[in-house]
């Protein structure tokens, strides 16, 4: 029967970013003036299309692994629940599959996240020059090997929890290189590829308006499953 893992690269919204959002919202919109806000509606309607696969769907026992979940079963609902009222579409979609009897498995390692919410927190909120050069210093430096650790801890979590004949669905952000990991007989469907979400990301914070707004309609189109 094998098992199958549906892949889906995501695009995190400002409540995905708690308490960081602000911060984050503020350089971005400092970096890309007007575009951020159509950026955002980019990202919202990437979301309706998924949120609309599932409508209708059968996700009893299909089993979920998510960015930055670092607990399964009912600690994880619960935690999704409290995150779902911010209006996160990601929270909420997985709310609702949860609901329906899909169910939360643990991802990620929680001293990892830690790390990089740390990192990330030094980032966006060092105001001094001097702080700020250091923190993206230190930033730059381990962002990759912290990326990779998680990938390999994520990727573990899929190889061992996923079990013949059975169904999961993977949300992860696009700089994840979790595919590459995976058991060779974990069959994989894509909702979309994940280096053309990078693809966006980089394109938008180029400020090429036009490869930007084509990228955008690519990700918007009605989901088709494809195979990578």
């Amino acid at each position: 029967m094998g098992r199958t893992l549906i892949y889906i690269p995501i695009i995190h919204t400002d409540p995905d970013l708690g308490s960081l959002a602000s911060d984050v919202e503020e350089r971005a919109v400092r970096l890309l003036g007007e575009r951020w806000g159509e950026h955002k509606k980019v990202v919202l309607a990437y979301w309706k299309e998924i949120a609309q696969y599932f409508e209708g769907r059968n996700v009893e026992g299909v089993k979920i692994f998510q960015d930055g979940l670092p607990v399964g079963g009912e600690a994880a609902r619960t935690m999704i629940d409290e995150l779902a009222q911010t209006a996160s579409p990601n929270y909420e979609l997985l709310k609702n599959l949860s609901g329906r009897g899909a169910r939360l498995l643990k991802t990620e390692d929680h001293a990892l996240l830690k790390k990089e919410y740390q990192m990330t927190k030094d980032l966006v909120t060092k105001r001094n020059f001097l702080s700020a050069i250091l923190a993206f210093l230190k930033f730059e430096l381990g962002k990759d090997r912290l990326l990779k650790a998680r990938d390999n801890y994520i990727a573990s979590q899929i190889n061992q929890e996923l079990k013949e004949g059975e169904a999961g669905v993977c949300f992860l952000g696009a700089y994840h290189e979790v595919l590459p990991k995976l058991a060779k007989d974990i069959k994989v469907v894509l909702f979309r590829a994940p280096h053309k979400v990078r693809e966006y990301y980089q394109v938008l914070s180029s400020g090429k308006t036009e490869s930007v707004d084509d990228l955008a309609q690519s990700l918007t189109k009605p989901v088709r499953e494809s195979e990578p």
